[in-house]
C-alpha cells in the first residue's frame, strides 16, 4: 500500500474515538445542579500526537445506574482515572428527553459526545484483596478508602448472605442477619406499653422484659 495512503488512514482512524482512558480535571458542585446533570472535564491518558497535550474534553455526562425505580450513583473525583465511551452519533439531545428522538447534529464519533463509564484505581495494588475482618471470598458492596469504612456480604458460612456494615477501625461492627443476636422493639408496642403502664400514678416506661412478639420481625442484628 502507498506509504501516503496508509498516512491518511492512519490520520483518519485518528480522528475516530470509540473508548478511551482519560483523567477527571474537574467535577461540578453537585449544589449546582441534580445528580443527573452532573458533568465531569477531563483529558485522555493517551497523547493523540508524539508531544502534544492530550485532549481535553468539557461538560462530560457521568454514567449511573438507572432505571424507573432505581437510581444508583458514583460520581468521580478531581484525578480519578475513568473510561470514556463515545457515542456514534451527538448526544446533546438524546440524554435530555425520553425516548427515541433526532440528534441535534450530524457529528459521528466525535470526541465531545463522550460519557463516563466507570474508573478503576491505579494506587498501590488497587482495591484491597481483604479489608479488615472480610474473607478474600466476600462480596465487597463499598469502601471508603480514606476512613476505612466499608460494607459487604459474607460468601460462605452459617452466615453466608450476611450485610456486613464495618465503620471506621474502632468502631463496633453492624451484622444484618436472619437470626440475629438482637432484636429491635416495634415502635408501636414501645408507644404502647409506654402508655398504658403506670408507676406512683404516673405515666412511665414499661419495667418487665419485652417479649418475643414486641420484637421486630424486620430489624436484627448481631454482635
Amino acid at each position: 500500500m502507498d506509504t501516503n495512503i496508509e498516512q491518511k488512514l492512519r490520520e483518519f482512524k485518528e480522528s475516530l474515538f470509540v473508548a478511551a482512558p482519560a483523567i477527571v480535571t474537574s467535577v461540578e458542585d453537585a449544589k449546582d445542579k441534580p445528580y443527573k446533570d452532573q458533568r465531569a472535564n477531563i483529558k485522555l491518558k493517551t497523547k493523540h500526537k508524539k508531544g502534544k497535550e492530550p485532549p481535553k474534553i468539557k461538560d462530560v455526562p457521568i454514567g449511573h445506574k438507572e432505571s424507573s425505580t432505581f437510581s444508583e450513583r458514583q460520581l468521580p473525583e478531581k484525578e480519578d482515572e475513568v473510561w470514556v465511551v463515545f457515542s456514534n452519533r451527538a448526544i446533546d439531545k438524546i440524554i435530555s428527553v425520553k425516548g427515541q428522538e433526532e440528534p441535534e447534529h450530524d457529528r459521528v464519533l466525535d470526541i465531545n459526545d463522550c460519557y463516563i463509564l466507570g474508573g478503576w484505581s491505579v494506587d498501590g495494588d488497587g482495591i484491597p484483596k481483604t479489608l479488615g475482618s472480610m474473607d478474600k471470598k466476600d462480596w465487597l458492596i463499598g469502601l471508603h478508602r480514606d476512613t476505612g469504612a466499608r460494607i459487604y456480604m459474607r460468601a460462605s458460612g452459617e452466615k453466608a448472605g450476611n450485610i456486613v456494615v464495618e465503620p471506621p477501625p474502632g468502631d463496633r461492627t453492624l451484622e444484618l442477619t436472619e437470626d440475629p443476636d438482637f432484636h429491635v422493639a416495634l415502635f408501636e408496642r414501645i408507644m404502647q406499653k409506654y402508655n398504658n403502664h403506670s408507676h406512683s400514678g404516673a405515666v412511665g416506661p414499661p419495667d418487665q422484659l419485652w417479649t418475643e412478639k414486641d420484637m421486630s420481625d424486620r430489624v436484627g442484628v448481631d454482635k
